[in-house]
């Protein structure tokens, strides 16, 4: 009975790598808009090296785990706890 309880409140890798991708998108076109359409000066390739470690995460994840596989409580606040320091 525990057993279903905790299955029930467990979130699925690929909904952490979908948002994950969301974000790498949405983050590359910010810097590379900030960078080259604002003309802002700053170090972009820095920025760069943060989303693409985020991409390749992804890749690893991906082929690591199936698409069904669900995370534990431990592992999803770790993952999470990594994009909001990115």
């Amino acid at each position: 009975m525990q057993y279903a309880i905790q299955e029930k409140h467990t979130i699925r890798l690929e909904t952490l790598v979908t948002i994950r991708w969301l974000a790498v998108l949405g983050q590359t076109s910010a810097v590379l808009f900030v960078a080259f359409g604002l003309e802002f000066d700053f170090q972009f390739s820095l920025c760069l090296v943060a989303i693409t470690c985020s991409a390749w995460l992804n890749v690893v994840l991906r082929l690591r785990y199936p698409l069904n596989h669900h995370l534990s409580q431990e592992t999803a606040v770790a993952l999470l706890a990594y994009d909001i320091l990115q």
